[in-house]
Parts: C-alpha cells; structure tokens; sequence
C-alpha cells in the first residue's frame, strides 16, 4: 500500500506546476511606467474617470521560487491598470495572501486598488 501513495502524491506536486505571470509588450511596458499612484486628496473629480477595481498578485509557484513581493504585486497592479486603459490607481492596499490553491501558489501578496484616467488638472 505504500507504493500506491508514493506516485499519487508525485502527481499532485507535479499538478501543481505553474502559474501565467503577466508579462507585458514594449509599449505596455512604457505606459506601466507612467502609471501613478496617487492618494484620494490628490484626485481632482472634475478630471478623472473611474475604470475599475484592479488587482496583482505576487506568487511563489514552487518550494525553491522567490518569495513573493509587495514590489511585483504592485507591477502586476499597474500592467492591469494600462491594459483596463488606466493611467493612475489610487486606494491600493496589499497583504500577505498565504497559499492560494486556486492560482497555484503556495505563498501570496495581492494588492488591489482602482483604475483611473487621470486627465490634466
């Protein structure tokens, strides 16, 4: 009975093998860089569009992966934020997530925030 156990915890390390890291185009890559962060005092409503709630996660896939970082979590939030056609994100918030099963991920931070066009003041 020993050997039965032996291969089906084999398979379901080997089933958890990967998670899509968002990796973004040459242009999306300049846009990313221009997203700001900004805090709700610095947002003029006259000149601003509200887009959407938008989030990034960091993920450690595998025992010896990186830990992940509040940094890439925040990269992941910005990459959402140019591709939802934002500029700015404000009220970002991030935590330590712990495993996610469902990404694969056996630590986590995800950050979320919200998408906005920011136009000239």
């Amino acid at each position: 009975m020993l050997r039965m156990r032996r291969p089906l915890v084999f398979l379901f390390l080997v089933g958890c093998g990967s998670v899509a890291h968002l990796t973004a185009t040459p242009e999306e890559t300049h846009a990313v860089e221009a997203v700001r962060i900004v805090a709700r005092s610095q947002v003029d409503p006259k000149h601003v569009t509200v887009l959407s709630k938008v989030e990034g996660t960091s993920c450690k896939v595998g025992a010896h992966d990186p830990d992940p970082t509040e940094k890439d979590a925040m990269s992941q939030l910005e990459l959402w934020t140019v591709r939802n056609g934002g500029n700015a994100v404000v009220d970002t918030a991030c935590e330590a997530g712990g495993v996610d099963f469902g990404k694969n991920c056996f630590a986590t931070i995800p950050c979320t925030g919200l998408a906005l066009v920011l136009g000239p003041p």
